[in-house]
């Protein structure tokens, strides 16, 4: 017997952070009952050594990890698993499924593009699944420009013209992908335009409430990323973001610049000219709020939607950062400093008292 279960196909810069971190913080969620015939969502994740992780432990974990979050990890990674990994999965599956009770919820962001990965392991089979998918996609020019920030600009070999190219070549293969995944799901695949706010979205979709918004992975403001280009060494590679978390987490960004735009009108243009075709292929799998909130939306479609958008080099600044800016960034990363340091006092303090209080149980007995 096959067990159902949900696989959240994501993008990278396409809400997944987010997403799964709201589902960390409720790896159990209640439904309402009207939209799917499931007690609860089940949120659980594995990593590269073969260890899964649910309920009350993920939880746990996320809270504890930099990210916030837990996610599964790229298929390719299976390629190295033992049997007995995928026997381990598939018996945590069946047990979360309560006998088709509930759903068991799986996210990776780097799932979307690599369909071919889950046939090759031939995962519905060794895992006795039937998938249903979902899917959020970004506009391309925006995914492209905070693609460059999150990964192009820490490339010390890579140019943002090659990049760009990339970029485009990269998610030219989103029709292929989805396609496939339509055949893998049985047609029981969704794809989504990304909306403001993706919690809310998968929220209502699926029946749960309350849902709060959830904010994780925010691109950095202006005066950080030039700041990181400057100093290389705090962001030594296009994989070292977790400083990123650390700082949205104690930093209010809200106030500071935007992050910069880099794609001049030139480039916005051929982005949309390419993709615009892939991406109304894609449509066809949209359902009828999802197909008005994308025709309504110009980003998809017209490169006037960028024109208020004035690009800067994606370069590394040749002149020192605006001394204003740098003092705002300084007072916010004092005051986070001494907040930091206090809780950190609090902690220390309770965990003397804890330990003098165990070591003083240990002589009585």
């Amino acid at each position: 017997m096959q067990t159902d279960v949900l696989l959240h196909i994501g993008m990278g810069k396409s809400g997944s952070s987010a997403l799964q971190t709201f589902l960390s913080a409720h790896p159990t969620c209640r439904l309402d009952g009207n939209k799917l015939p499931y007690r609860h969502l089940q949120y659980l994740s594995f990593n590269k050594e073969g260890r899964s992780f649910h309920g009350k432990r993920l939880y746990a974990m996320a809270h504890r990890h930099p990210f916030r979050h837990l996610r599964s990890v790229a298929f390719s990674f299976l390629r190295d698993w033992p049997d007995s990994h995928f026997e381990a999965l598939k018996k945590l599956l069946q047990k979360l499924s309560d006998e088709g009770q509930d759903l068991p919820v799986l996210s990776s962001e780097s799932w979307c593009l690599h369909p071919q990965d889950y046939l090759e392991l031939d995962l519905g089979r060794r895992l006795q699944i039937s998938p249903s998918l979902l899917c959020y996609i970004r506009n391309p020019v925006e995914l492209i420009n905070s693609a460059w920030w999150q990964w192009g600009a820490w490339n010390p070999t890579g140019s943002f013209e090659r990049f760009v190219r990339s970029a485009i070549s990269h998610l030219q293969s989103l029709e292929q992908s989805i396609e496939t995944w339509e055949r893998i799901s049985e047609g029981r695949l969704q794809v989504v335009p990304l909306p403001s706010d993706i919690t809310e979205d998968f929220c209502k979709r699926f029946g749960i409430s309350p849902c709060s918004p959830v904010r994780s992975n925010v691109s950095l403001p202006e005066e950080l990323l030039r700041f990181f280009q400057r100093h290389r060494e705090l962001r030594p590679g296009p994989h070292e973001a977790t400083a990123d978390f650390y700082l949205s987490e104690l930093l209010d960004f809200d106030g500071y610049g935007k992050t910069p735009w880099v794609l001049p009108p030139s480039m916005v243009e051929e982005i949309l000219r390419q993709m615009r075709p892939v991406i109304e292929r894609v449509s066809k799998y949209f359902d009828d709020t999802s197909r008005q909130r994308y025709e309504a939306d110009p980003r998809w479609h017209d490169p006037a939607a960028f024109a208020d958008r004035v690009a800067v080099s994606p370069d590394p600044p040749d002149r020192p950062l605006d001394p204003e800016r740098l003092e705002t960034m300084l007072f916010d990363a004092y005051q986070a400093l001494i907040n930091l340091r206090r809780e950190h006092l609090t902690l220390q303090t309770r965990y003397d008292r804890l330990q003098a209080h165990t070591e003083q149980k240990s002589r009585e007995s």
